[in-house]
């Protein structure tokens, strides 16, 4: 029997904790946001292969929440700011990779929009 396509018969080569930490990131937004922006990104180990971070940003903190992918470089799920009372608040969700050099890139899509925005970041 064969291995799924795409699939290495090892171990996964990176790990979960090459998320967790902070890191300065940088991202690009919709018109109007006047970005590129810049802030932090800090990941802590929730458990069962899922992550949390808390992303700051100008307009306050938004929590992110997801599940590590199988080769454990990939990290996807959902973001929201807490407690928002904005009359359309901005969630969404978003895809970060584990890349060699403690660098971390991706992109966010709020809910709503076509396309997702570039997220760069480093430790």
């Amino acid at each position: 029997m064969g291995v799924p396509f795409g699939r290495s018969i090892g171990p996964p080569a990176d790990k979960v904790e090459d998320f967790v930490g902070t890191w300065k990131i940088s991202w690009t937004g919709s018109v109007g946001t006047n970005c590129p922006c810049q802030g932090t990104l800090t990941i802590d180990a929730a458990g069962n292969g899922e992550l949390m971070g808390y992303w700051e940003t100008r307009s306050g903190t938004y929590v992110l929440r997801g599940k590590v992918g199988y080769d454990q470089n990939s990290w996807t799920g959902r973001f929201e700011k807490p407690n928002d009372q904005a009359d359309f608040p901005i969630k969404g969700q978003f895809l970060l990779m584990t890349r060699e050099s403690g660098k971390i890139t991706g992109s966010y899509q709020p809910l709503g929009t076509a396309i997702g925005f570039p997220v760069n970041g480093v430790r």
